[in-house]
C-alpha cells in the first residue's frame, strides 16, 4: 500500500486521535482511510446531479477567509452570516440554479485554505 504523508495542525490531530480512541480504530491511518472513503462516496453522489436545483450551502471558515463568491452571486437567493464563540464564521447560502453551478460553488469554497467545512443539501 502506498504511503502518503500529510500535515495536520495540533487541533485537527487531537480530534483525529480522539476519534481513533473513541471508535476503536487500529490507528490514525485507518481513520483517515475511512474519512477518504466517505468523502469520495459523497462526491460521487453529487457528481451526477443535473438540472435546476434549490440548495442550502453551509460554510464554516476562519474569520479572515476570503470566500470570493462574486462569480456565484446569480445563484444566491439569501445569505446568513454569523460568528461562533471562537470568532470563526458560519455562512448559510440559499441557492437556486443549475446543479452543476451549485456544485462548482461548493467545490470552490471547500477548496479554500481557510474554509473548515462546506456542507450542501440539495432538493
Amino acid at each position: 500500500m502506498p504511503v502518503v504523508s500529510i500535515s495536520l495542525n495540533e487541533k485537527l490531530l487531537e480530534e483525529l486521535e480522539k476519534i481513533e480512541n473513541e471508535l476503536g480504530y487500529s490507528g490514525r491511518s485507518e481513520v483517515i482511510r475511512t474519512a477518504a472513503r466517505d468523502f469520495i462516496s459523497k462526491k460521487q453522489d453529487l457528481d451526477g446531479l443535473k438540472g435546476d436545483k434549490t440548495a442550502i450551502l453551509t460554510v464554516w471558515h476562519d474569520n479572515d477567509a476570503n470566500l470570493e463568491i462574486h462569480d456565484y452571486q446569480g445563484l444566491v437567493g439569501s445569505q446568513l452570516h454569523d460568528h461562533d464563540e471562537e470568532g470563526d464564521c458560519m455562512q448559510v447560502f440559499v441557492l437556486s440554479g443549475d446543479a452543476e453551478e451549485i456544485l462548482k460553488m461548493k467545490n470552490h469554497l471547500e477548496s479554500k485554505r481557510k474554509v473548515k467545512k462546506a456542507d450542501i443539501s440539495l432538493s
